[in-house]
């Protein structure tokens, strides 16, 4: 215990995010949206955590654009608690 997500390896890393997302409704954006990379854009591993939510990209801009309004859903919806 005591390690970060960035100790781990890559493989390893997607799978614990999308375990972590398993339990996410499908009508709600995935919480790893919120892991970003170091310049707090999309991380690489988004893409690839969708692909095993099964979760398609349903925005007309692509991958950027649901990142983001996943991104803002997420900061909608824990802003009201």
């Amino acid at each position: 215990m005591g390690e970060s997500l960035r100790d781990l390896h890559p493989e390893d890393q997607v799978e614990a995010l999308v375990q972590a997302d398993r339990a996410t409704a499908e009508d709600e954006p995935p919480l790893s949206a919120l892991v970003t990379d170091d310049d707090s854009r999309m991380h690489l591993f988004y893409p690839q955590i969708l692909d095993h939510l099964d979760r398609p990209v349903h925005l007309e801009g692509g991958l950027p654009a649901q990142w983001s309004a996943d991104v803002q859903e997420l900061h909608r919806m824990w802003g009201q608690h």
